[in-house]
């Protein structure tokens, strides 16, 4: 979440992390400034990228990820041996911690006699890199969808105090105009008493 004015996702998923605890030897990537500015004393913490806002913007955020990601790699192949991802998932409305590589082995068992042979060089490493972008635009959507949805609700109960307090200006107002007319009236009703009263003291005397 890289504007943070609405919501606690960033104090969610540092609470998440303090509760649940990394394991020895993990490593993390944070996505967002704002997250970054709450992780940035975690010894876990390895890398920093700027998130985006809007929907056009998540392909520039997955470009510097992936650079992070290969760089991490080639550095430390034997520390990389599993990724996830930890995030807002649109569907249930909770924190995920999702694994997206290695891929996890299906617990049903094909219906097919023969499954096809993915796992033969270069198809795997093909498939792997794909799959894995795929499922990265799918974090970003599923939480960039959560974001929206709390901006959504957050305006919702700003316009309902808006009309709230229009609704009680109005009647203010009213009360306010309420008690101007029966001054006036009065007024009226005292101007005309007093004009009464002098035309009937210049009778008598003429």
């Amino acid at each position: 979440m890289e504007r943070g004015f609405c919501g606690d996702i960033n104090d969610a998923l540092v609470q998440y992390l303090s509760v649940s605890a990394p394991m020895e030897g993990t490593l993390l990537l944070a996505v967002g400034s704002r997250l970054a500015t709450k992780l940035h004393k975690d010894a876990c913490i390895t890398a920093f990228v700027k998130s985006h806002s809007v929907v056009a913007e998540v392909q520039a955020t997955l470009l510097p990820l992936v650079e992070v990601l290969n760089k991490m790699q080639q550095l430390e192949p034997e520390r990389i041996a599993c990724i996830k991802a930890l995030y807002y998932d649109d569907e249930s409305g909770q924190i995920t911690l999702r694994q997206l590589l290695p891929l996890a082995v299906p617990k049903l068992k094909p219906a097919y006699a023969h499954p096809p042979l993915l796992n033969l060089e270069p198809v795997l490493s093909h498939l792997t890199d794909q799959y894995l972008y795929a499922s990265l635009h799918e974090v970003f959507y599923s939480s960039l969808m959560v974001e929206n949805h709390m901006r959504l609700e957050h305006m919702n109960r700003a316009i309902h105090r808006l009309e709230k307090d229009v609704a009680g200006l109005r009647l203010r107002y009213n009360r306010l105009r309420q008690e101007e007319i029966i001054e006036e009236i009065e007024i009226i009703m005292l101007s005309a008493e007093a004009l009464t009263a002098t035309d009937e003291s210049g009778s008598k005397i003429t």
